[in-house]
């Protein structure tokens, strides 16, 4: 029962405030401590040579929760005795007795090569191995089998097989359900992302260093890692059982837990998922940028190495937009807005130099851009750009370039609104909300609203429909009612950009009355003339309609 208790003292240090990684590394060190000591009790000297117990998977890694699985592989010579597979059916079934959970494998290095070549995360557990005991020249046996046999010839294939199945993964956790209570380690930018790091790194550079990552993307990965597995910790406490999926009754005690409050327009559950939503954007962010760049595509074309001039110190080359250094950004701030244009309609990428001088030039500009008339213009342009620009809204986001552009953008960052209706962030909602619009009036719904895709393509005024979409739901996170709070605050944004006169008047009465038809379809009688008369003059003229 020494175990039991041990486990016991490890939940009282959680509560305590221990933090997320202590916890899971204690929690391995004690199943390590159990699991070899009972090893030794129960494996004769003699047949020690013939076997090699090996810790794999999330055991491997030192991830261990507290309802963890303990991924054991008892790796074993070609022709085990039968004493030894009588000892170990033994000693699985008294770990079992212990209830510990287990998830083991019973195999030679040739069975393993044979699993790690026909079951993908058999082989991603075989990666972050732990020798426990037993016979340790089979270990490394097989540790360089599958080096010879697999990672080296096969290692990009592999890689981006990662890649492929973490884009399968997230396209199933987008689904409504997840975004609203999403997986900790399955989910878009969970724990699992980070574990996609690990392997590509082990792969591409055999160890789990990744050279080409910045001090503030490694702090990033840290501070998200330990953030995810304090969260995880405290579910499964509260579980009382293996449980990855942060569900409405469980998000609220985790804030309280953890410590978070109320602030004015914003509930602690909400302060939470926000942090929640921050660290699991910067894992999913750091994760792509990972994998472009070790998935680098070389053409053969020739076309494809020439240079094209886009800017004074922008080209386009290789399939990347580079940039040769920091000051083309501070002489021409607008560049900062215009190179995502550009990357929009050619369909390229930045280099990973010009990513880190897109960071460094918006922490310098911060105080001009809000003001600059240039960057209104080139981000007006950047906003009618008939492309999707939900992965340039992402990135922009990570540079912090909205928050430059807009200051009071922070109010609704990664903002999670805590009920069944709104399935994004309020930042990621008003992103949808642009590009369904573009959406709309591209025709790619005539079919399904004939109507409105008719009215949608004769609009006057695009850049004040834009403005209003992504502005809609600013006051969120301000005070209530949010139509009004959000119209006062995009005011001032409005005065900076000195647009017309008009222009803002249609975008605060869009703003202040985007609830108007909705709640007008639900509460009143549609048939009634003076409901209708009534809702016409509010609107006014054709145009706001």
């Amino acid at each position: 029962m020494e175990l039991i208790k041990e486990r016991d003292e490890l939940i009282k240090a959680h509560l305590a405030g221990a933090s997320g990684r202590e916890i899971v590394y204690r929690h391995t060190q004690l199943v390590d401590k159990f699991v070899k000591e009972n090893w030794e009790r129960l494996i004769p000297k003699n047949l020690a040579d013939e076997v090699a117990l090996v810790a794999i998977g999330g055991y491997g890694r030192k991830e261990m929760s507290f309802y963890s699985d303990v991924d054991l592989l008892i790796l074993h010579i070609k022709r085990p005795s039968a004493a030894l597979k009588d000892i170990i059916v033994h000693f699985i079934q008294f770990l079992w007795d212990y209830k510990l959970k287990l998830d083991h494998s019973f195999r030679t290095i040739e069975e393993c090569i044979q699993v790690a070549k026909s079951d993908f995360y058999a082989f991603m557990a075989m990666l972050t191995p732990r020798f426990l005991a037993g016979n340790y020249v089979l270990f490394e046996g097989l540790i360089k089998k599958l080096n010879r046999q697999i990672i080296i010839p096969h290692r990009q294939q592999i890689l981006k097989d990662i890649w492929e199945r973490r884009e399968r993964r997230h396209q199933h956790y987008s689904q409504h359900a997840y975004l609203l209570e999403p997986h900790i380690k399955k989910g878009i930018g969970g724990l699992r992302d980070i574990h996609n790091i690990k392997w590509g790194a082990i792969l591409a550079f055999g160890h789990e260093e990744v050279p080409f990552l910045s001090s503030k993307e490694r702090d990033c990965l840290e501070t998200a890692s330990e953030f995810l597995l304090r969260v995880r910790n405290h579910l499964h406490y509260l579980s009382r059982r293996e449980n990855d999926e942060l569900s409405f009754i469980y998000q609220e005690k985790i804030a309280k837990f953890l410590r978070f409050k109320d602030t004015p327009g914003i509930k602690a559950v909400e302060n939470f998922m926000r942090t929640f939503f921050i660290h699991t954007f910067e894992i999913k962010y750091i994760t792509s940028l990972f994998f472009k760049q070790i998935l680098e595509d070389k053409k053969s074309s020739f076309l494809y190495y020439q240079r094209r001039r886009l800017a004074p110190g922008i080209e386009l080359c290789s399939g990347e937009i580079r940039v040769a250094d920091e000051e083309v950004f501070l002489r021409q701030p607008a560049l900062l807005i215009k190179i995502y244009t550009w990357a929009a309609h050619l369909g390229e990428i930045f280099s990973l130099n010009t990513q880190r001088l897109i960071g460094k030039a918006i922490k310098k500009l911060k105080k001009e851009l809000p003001h600059n008339i240039e960057a209104r213009d080139a981000f007006l342009e950047f906003l009618n750009t008939q492309k999707n620009l939900l992965p340039f809204f992402e990135d922009m986001t990570y540079q912090g370039l909205f928050c430059a552009i807009f200051p009071e953008w922070q109010n609704i960052l990664h903002l999670p609104q805590h009920n069944l209706y709104h399935i994004y962030t309020v930042d990621l909602h008003a992103f949808h909300t642009v590009e369904e619009i573009k959406r709309l009036r591209q025709g790619k719904y005539k079919d399904k609203y004939p109507t409105f895709t008719k009215v949608a393509q004769t609009l006057n005024g695009l850049d004040t429909l834009l403005l209003a979409a992504l502005f809609h739901d600013f006051g969120k996170g301000i005070g209530h009612p949010h139509e009004e709070t959000g119209a006062n605050e995009v005011e001032k944004i409005l005065k900076r950009w000195k647009l017309p006169q008009k222009m803002c008047e249609d975008i605060l009465w869009l703003i202040r009355h985007h609830l108007l038809l909705s709640h007008i379809a639900q509460r009143r009688d549609l048939e009634e003339e003076k409901v209708i008369l009534d809702t016409a003059q509010i609107i006014g003229d054709i145009n706001r309609l």
